[in-house]
């Protein structure tokens, strides 16, 4: 039997790794995908039974651009946060992942709590420690499980006097702030797993260079870091655009409980093609100024 070179070797471990994702994406997303673009490109009735389909070319997306008052606010809101967030979440993740790699105590402590909005996830566990989802369930006389039973921060400072204006600049300082870390658990690891697969030796020649510190991080550690950078900006770009807190998605779930199909999956489709053309431009772009180390 031949002996497989370690060249080959490596290739099937890149096969083997993506096949999870191409049995997810076979089994799981192209089915679904392939009803939301027919139904995108229909009028979707529903009738008794089944769901009627009446093909109408690309009337739903021409609507939305030009008819619908909803969807280019939303769009253009969503768009917008994505690209204002996206470089603050991978700031703030390189700045944690770089103390984190330093060696203290509780270190270990400390990555699982930045790790831990990962484990809990979004949805109603991020509402409910935000307070809003306590808050609506009093406002619509609703009752609550919650072990948060106490007043919004936004309660008690319109309680304390505080005018309307500056009661809303600090709540919306405190959401981003509150995002920003609900948002950075899997950059951190991403880079914190960059930092560790730096040699030594490379810090070691900085320094008897005489580099400080801050010349090293921008000489060595930055440029060593490139390509854990690139696929974090893929998964931060990713992430903000599917979440279900943008104004887009808010509006497609609105849309989809109202029944109203055709017009939720042109959205989704137009969605899916924005992520992708930005996928695209972040390769090209990221692909030409990233360093990649050889074994």
């Amino acid at each position: 039997m031949k002996k497989l070179s370690y060249e080959r070797k490596k290739a099937y471990y890149g096969y083997l790794f993506i096949s999870v994702w191409a049995i997810g994406f076979i089994f799981f997303f192209l089915s679904p995908f392939i009803t939301s673009v027919r139904y995108s490109l229909a009028e979707v009735t529903i009738q008794q039974g089944y769901v009627g389909l009446n093909s109408c070319g690309f009337n739903n997306y021409i609507n939305l651009f030009i008819k619908n008052p909803e969807f280019m606010p939303a769009f253009t809101d969503t768009v917008t946060s994505v690209a204002v967030k996206s470089p603050l979440i991978i700031i703030f993740s390189l700045f944690v992942a770089v103390v984190l790699n330093q060696s203290f105590k509780g270190r270990t402590f400390f990555r699982a709590v930045f790790f831990l909005p990962v484990i809990i996830a979004g949805g109603i566990a991020i509402e409910i420690i935000n307070g809003n989802y306590y808050l609506g369930l009093i406002t619509t006389g609703g009752r609550s499980d919650s072990l948060f039973e106490s007043q919004s921060i936004a309660q008690m400072l319109a309680n304390s006097g505080v005018p309307q204006t500056a009661v809303d600049y600090i709540i919306k300082t405190v959401n981003e702030i509150f995002g920003l870390l609900w948002n950075s658990g899997i950059q951190i690891l991403i880079f914190i797993a960059g930092l560790q697969s730096i040699p030594t030796t490379l810090y070691e020649v900085a320094n008897v260079e005489g580099s400080n510190g801050w010349t090293t991080f921008w000489k060595v550690t930055v440029p060593m870091l490139a390509p854990m950078l690139i696929v974090n900006v893929f998964y931060t770009v990713v992430d903000n655009m599917i979440s279900f807190s943008n104004e887009m998605f808010k509006l497609i779930d609105g849309y989809l409980n109202n029944l109203k199909f055709d017009e939720a999956a042109a959205m989704a489709i137009i969605n899916f093609v924005i992520v992708f053309v930005m996928v695209i431009l972040i390769y090209v772009i990221g692909n030409k100024s990233v360093y990649y180390a050889v074994d």
